[in-house]
């Protein structure tokens, strides 16, 4: 969403549906040299049927509305944990990089573990060579609201003494 330059990047704005307010978070994403606001990423959730359309005015106020299951972050010395009521998923600061270091839905965990890697087949008179993943350098919790959470991980192949990739994985969950 553009903006004029009106309002200040601390300016807390809320979503509207006709006159009922909804939930929603609403992020200055470009602020200009003055610190006013030029974009804004606004993050709601609705359903439409077919061939329905909605009208949403953004205002400058104070939101009141909060969704009815917000999102969890949890970020310890072992990773970072997003639970989005229905699934749960941790990007591990411990374990080799895997994207996830476990997923669970409703409860049940369905993915434990995994790995990322590359394959260097340019390796001169020998056999492609493969690099894992090795633990991240860092993981980060960019962002975190009740509707919306993003986590970056950054880190090495281990033994990629050539080369020296680096990975850079940022997992969204709303």
């Amino acid at each position: 969403l553009l903006l004029v330059a009106a309002f200040k990047k601390d300016q807390p704005f809320a979503v509207f549906n006709g006159s009922g307010e909804i939930p929603a978070q609403v992020l200055p994403m470009v602020v200009d040299e003055k610190g006013f606001v030029r974009w804004l990423l606004v993050d709601f959730q609705t359903d439409l049927g077919a061939r329905e359309t909605k009208t949403y005015t953004l205002r400058a106020t104070k939101p009141a509305a909060a969704p009815a299951a917000a999102l969890k972050v949890t970020d310890d010395a072992s990773g970072v944990t997003v639970d989005t009521g229905k699934i749960r998923f941790v990007v591990s600061r411990e374990k080799p990089f895997g994207l996830f270091g476990s997923v669970a839905v409703g409860g049940k965990e369905i993915v434990s573990g995994g790995e990322a890697l590359y394959v260097d087949a340019t390796v001169e008179g020998g056999e492609p060579k493969t690099f894992l993943a090795d633990k991240p350098a860092s993981v980060v919790v960019e962002y975190a609201g009740a509707l919306r959470a993003t986590v970056c991980a950054k880190g090495r192949f281990v033994g990629d003494d050539g080369s020296k990739l680096l990975y850079i994985a940022r997992v969204t969950a709303w």
